[in-house]
């Protein structure tokens, strides 16, 4: 129990700092060494942190085998939490990987984001549901579920919060495509000052890049104004 719990705290720091390799090395010998000893201690924050490593390096087949193990253990276990972060995490693929957003609003609507069974997940089912909306062109409704979203009190992992700081992100996306620039580069900005100290993330990049993008629009339209 204890070497299992030394790996998983040390796998997070390496992510938390940036060093994915190492973290990615010392994930995987935890896991291999829970196979081979059958402990089930860990499995689930260990498969939930090797599932969003792939995601975010685009590791497809690394993806859906973890997801796959993830849910198999959820079941196994009847372990409501872990089943509804597989299921988050299914979504989020379908929207960030394979662009599915038809699918993944099926998949959320199946859950009543007001009830209390779903607890603090609810603010994740936000956020997605506010993607696949903005993915599916309609911003208005994207900006009300967007603008539901709480950072959960128990996320402080850099890689938690890099998920949940690109909200402000797509706010910003949704008044650009609603003709209110100012409110976007508004969003925008304050998305890059959320995760400026963090370590760098597909979503550290996603930020950057719509901040960017935004304040060369709103460049060009104040020229055009004088």
């Amino acid at each position: 129990m204890t070497r299992l719990d030394l790996d998983y705290h040390e796998a997070i720091l390496y992510f938390a700092i940036g060093d994915s390799k190492t973290a990615i090395h010392v994930m995987e010998k935890a896991i291999d060494f829970s196979k081979e000893n059958r402990l089930y201690y860990r499995i689930d924050d260990l498969y939930r942190l090797a599932a969003a490593e792939a995601l975010m390096s685009h590791n497809k087949e690394k993806r859906e085998y973890y997801i796959k193990k993830w849910k198999q253990y959820g079941e196994f276990a009847d372990d409501r939490h872990s089943i509804l972060a597989h299921e988050l995490f299914q979504i989020m693929a379908l929207i960030a990987e394979d662009h599915n957003y038809q699918h993944a609003l099926q998949l959320i609507n199946q859950y009543n984001l007001d009830s209390k069974d779903i607890g603090s997940f609810r603010f994740w089912f936000y956020l997605e549901k506010g993607k696949a909306l903005y993915g599916l062109g309609l911003f208005k409704e994207a900006l009300l579920y967007l603008k539901k979203v709480e950072i959960p009190e128990n996320f402080h992992h850099p890689f938690d919060l890099s998920l949940f700081y690109v909200t402000d992100s797509y706010k910003a996306l949704c008044y650009v495509e609603l003709q209110k620039i100012d409110l976007a580069l508004e969003s925008a900005k304050i998305a890059v000052e959320k995760i400026s100290p963090l370590p760098h993330t597909p979503y550290k990049e996603m930020i950057y890049n719509t901040y960017d993008k935004i304040k060369c629009k709103a460049n060009k339209a104040k020229e055009a104004e004088d």
